[in-house]
């Protein structure tokens, strides 16, 4: 008769597939940061829409740097329209989804960064390894209480 559940097979890689999944959960909640770029020229009449790929994450800063001699446009930041008429450089904070030139030409620069999961799919292994592991750590420490009180089926 063994003295402790560690002596039962079951038992001792139910805790080992316990402690695989808590390490590979570690690894699935990783985050680090991502630089989304782009720039180019708008004419009037253009419509520009800003997709950033990894938007589901959290996006830490955004900003949206126009220049033009004389340019007007509308601006849509959290499906807000805004409107704006500058000469020169004109900065707007924040991460805008859709850009319109109503009048004049516009160079843009469209600068996100983001916090981005690096490993999300090790989530779902170490969930599978829990379920795993916590069925066979039950059913080790069950073989361990049947045979401590004696009886054996």
């Amino acid at each position: 008769m063994k003295s402790t559940p560690f002596g039962y097979s079951a038992f001792k890689y139910g805790l080992l597939l316990l402690l695989l999944a808590i390490i590979l959960a570690l690894g699935a909640s990783y985050t680090a940061p991502q630089i989304y770029e782009e720039s180019g020229v708008l004419k009037e009449g253009d419509n520009k829409d800003f997709y950033i790929p990894y938007a589901y994450n959290r996006i830490i800063e955004a900003n949206l740097i126009l220049n033009s001699k004389n340019a007007t446009v509308l601006y849509s930041i959290d499906s807000s329209p805004e409107a704006a008429s500058f000469e020169g450089n004109l900065t707007i904070p924040g991460y805008v989804t859709s850009i319109s030139i109503i009048h004049g030409n516009v160079d843009y620069r469209f600068y996100a960064r983001a916090q981005v999961y690096s490993y999300p799919y090790l989530g779902y292994v170490a969930f599978l390894l829990m379920i795993i592991g916590t069925v066979l750590t039950f059913s080790g420490y069950m073989r361990f209480l049947r045979d401590l009180r004696g009886g054996k089926r």
